[in-house]
């Protein structure tokens, strides 16, 4: 190794540094010929921008060393390769410099072994004719036996011969002869095969030592079985999570040589994987592949059930998915939701979504299962009922009879309410709300009975809640919050009425008095005994609509009612748009999002049909499996659903046609249903009776707010007594 310091080298490079334009011969008699020469390196236009570049930055650069200097050193390194050798084989040792290193790998003196495996010597023999293998799949075996005592060179091969069955000529059974593809090596690999009782092989390299630009990066061609064999990795897996991931388990010395045959560039990895999507494709084009894949066989697994032409879509759902689903809907939730991002849109259509119905797995902390899917690029009323009224018609056709669930949940949508209205209960939402204000105030009828009940997820109901206390009331943003997060746990209409009545008089009265005192110390009691917080989820945003529903007429006559005290202080919680908000747009929705229409309805009246409504919620709760009567409390159900499915059935990929995504769904949902059946299962294992000592469990004391602790008028602000009485309560919103 040695620096630049020649004043002829270092005059010319200065010339070309300041005359870019300027153009040297390739000769090898000029300037260039007789530097590369002297550098031991190619006399390419190439290598003259990088000497550049070296000059100017001060690089080092290696020096071919001369006959004399070889013949000195050359017993004392053939010394030392064979040590090596007698210690581990055919371990090399390598040289390296910066970006134009030359990196140089000793060649083993002794021929390498090397073994073939039966099986692929017996795939490539059903495929051979007189003197040669058919097809290039010969070349992966033996580059893969190369690999295993020689992986620094990445081999080509010329030509190869086999021996014809019964000859009488003698020679090896097989041989072939390989050149690595790195630019300037001129290492060759021969390869002959003796006997077919070991299938041992024996590998000689000559013209070595083997010289590799730091910078160069050689893999070979994925062809043939590796291809196929590659190609179905990629579709669980993204080319360049498997090309780092391959990198990675490179050694240092077989990084550094540039070999790169396991560890193909991410670039070949995306067309390998998008020949694969395109064999599976049963047609060009988008449509006639999905109608093709309509008119294949079916089975218990198959989900392709519908495809839309205008506007695109497809219906994904299986006879098994179907069993699954009235299972458990009858005993618990299910939930519909939708997500987008996983088509590209296209220049006439709007974005796709994906809808889905899923129901919850039976054990606690089990990875939730869709039942149901449709990707459509028509997000109205009509399109999803329609989804959702085609499974509940294959639902009736596989069972005899409708099978109604006990609860659906939603983000409270327009679009998805009343499209589950239609579906499930054949009636509109306005109806709906009118059914569940019958049987909180005891007039329930029979047929009443027979409509789910639909819920909205408290989360999204919260958000709303958000803005409207952001925009409406930003003084008392705290407050309100806290006195909404209290209307959620109302169980009846009467818990109800008294909460919105109280919050009428603080919000309505423009003064401080007697009635504003009282109602404030009032609600502030209910909110000390609160239950568990509540979390907000702060990316769900669902718009609202005026409505006239029973709940509404009946919630805005108790604020139309309530008394204000017009006489004394200014009340800072005053205000009236909050509770014109609250009336239009919130509590016409109340049976939606408090706890009314949960747990045993039964308690809401008498006669044969809260009877039976408390048989039937009674039913579940002896089963060890999750059910609609546990503490039902947010675990993120659809959150889990939708990262399952963009994430592990999708692998964060976007695609650009149906046909794909079908096939990539159905190619993942067999695996779903055997997960969701094995981690379903409950061993009874037998127990038996050991004596141990049992320690008595000490319990905490819980430091509970002081309901008796002095309370602050409104007209005195947000003072740290009834501030600390409220953040210390166990609040729904923090």
């Amino acid at each position: 190794m040695l620096r630049l310091e020649d004043e002829e080298i270092q005059a010319q490079i200065k010339c070309l540094l300041e005359n870019p334009l300027l153009q040297q011969n390739l000769q090898e008699d000029g300037f260039w010929g007789v530097l590369a020469c002297k550098l031991g390196i190619p006399n390419k236009p190439e290598h003259r921008y990088r000497l550049k570049q070296r000059f100017a930055s001060f690089m080092e650069t290696m020096v071919r060393p001369s006959n004399s200097d070889q013949a000195e050193s050359g017993q004392e390194a053939a010394n030392a390769r064979e040590g090596s050798q007698e210690q581990d084989g055919a371990s090399t040792t390598t040289a390296v410099s910066h970006e134009l290193a030359i990196i140089e790998i000793p060649l083993p003196l002794a021929p390498l072994q090397f073994s073939i495996e039966p099986k692929d010597w017996a795939k490539l023999t059903a495929k051979r004719h007189s003197t040669g293998f058919q097809g290039l799949e010969w070349t992966i075996v033996i580059s893969k036996g190369i690999r295993t005592v020689f992986p620094y060179c990445s081999f080509g091969f010329k030509r190869h011969h086999l021996k014809r069955p019964n000859s009488s000529r003698k020679g090896p059974l097989f041989s072939c002869l390989a050149y690595c593809r790195f630019e300037d090596c001129k290492v060759e690999a021969k390869v002959t095969l003796e006997s077919l009782k070991t299938l041992s092989a024996k590998l000689v390299l000559d013209n070595g030592p083997a010289r590799h630009y730091a910078g160069d990066r050689k893999s070979r061609p994925v062809r043939a079985s590796d291809r196929t064999t590659l190609g179905e990795r990629l579709q669980t897996e993204k080319p360049r999570a498997m090309h780092v991931r391959d990198v990675g388990a490179l050694s240092e010395a077989v990084f550094d040589s540039g070999c790169r045959d396991l560890a193909p560039p991410v670039s070949v990895l995306k067309n390998v994987s998008y020949d694969v999507r395109k064999r599976r494709r049963l047609h060009h084009n988008e449509i006639q592949s999905l109608e093709r894949m309509l008119k294949l066989p079916t089975n218990d697994t198959s989900v392709l059930k519908n495809v839309l032409l205008k506007p695109k879509g497809v219906m994904l759902w299986s006879l098994r998915g179907i069993q699954i689903y009235q299972e458990r809907c009858k005993e618990d939730i299910v939930y519909l939701d939708a997500t987008g991002s996983l088509l590209r849109s296209q220049k006439s259509n709007p974005p796709f979504y994906i809808y889905e119905l899923v129901v919850r797995h039976p054990k606690k902390g089990g990875s939730p299962l869709p039942v149901a899917t449709y990707i459509t690029c028509d997000h109205t009323t009509a399109s999803v009922t329609y989804f959702l009224m085609s499974f509940v018609t294959d639902v009736k056709r596989s069972h005899g009879h409708r099978v109604v669930p006990l609860m659906v949940m939603c983000d409270g949508s327009q679009v998805l309410m009343q499209s589950i209205s239609f579906a499930f209960a054949n009636r509109g939402l306005t109806d709906i709300l009118a059914v569940y204000f019958r049987i909180a105030t005891g007039k329930a009828v029979k047929t009443d009975w027979q409509v789910p009940v639909l819920h909205r997820c408290l989360s999204h109901i919260m958000k709303n809640a958000k803005e409207m206390c952001k925009k409406h009331a930003p003084q008392c943003y705290a407050l309100a919050m806290h006195i909404f997060g209290l209307f959620t746990t109302a169980s009846t209409v009467h818990e109800l009425e008294d909460m919105v009545y109280s919050a009428a008089v603080l919000f309505g009265s423009p003064c401080v008095g007697p009635l504003v005192e009282h109602h404030f110390a009032h609600l502030q009691a209910l909110m000390v005994h609160l239950p568990s917080p509540m979390e907000v989820d702060n990316e769900a945003v669902v718009d609202l609509e005026e409505d006239e529903t029973d709940w509404g007429r009946h919630l805005s006559t108790i604020i139309e009612g309530a008394p204000r005290d017009m006489v004394g202080e200014q009340n800072l919680y005053h205000s009236e748009g909050l509770l014109t908000h609250l009336s239009k747009f919130m509590l016409p929705y109340a049976g939606l999002w408090s706890g009314i229409m949960l747990g045993d309805l039964g308690r809401h009246g008498q006669g044969q049909g809260y009877t039976d409504a408390s048989k039937r919620h009674t039913k579940p709760t002896n089963l060890q499996r999750q059910n609609i009567t546990m503490a039902n409390h947010t675990q993120g159900i659809m959150e889990k659903s939708q990262w399952d499915l963009k994430h592990l059935r999708f692998q964060s990929r976007t695609y650009s046609r149906l046909d794909d995504v079908v096939l990539q769904y159905q190619a993942l949902h067999k695996s779903l249903l055997r997960e969701y059946r094995d981690t379903a299962r409950v061993f009874n294992m037998k127990r038996y009776q050991v004596l141990s000592e049992k320690w008595r469990k000490t319990r905490r004391r819980q430091i509970l707010a002081d309901t008796s602790a002095p309370t602050c008028a409104p007209s005195c602000g947000p003072c740290p007594h009834h501030e600390a009485a409220l953040l210390l309560t166990a609040s729904r919103v923090w």
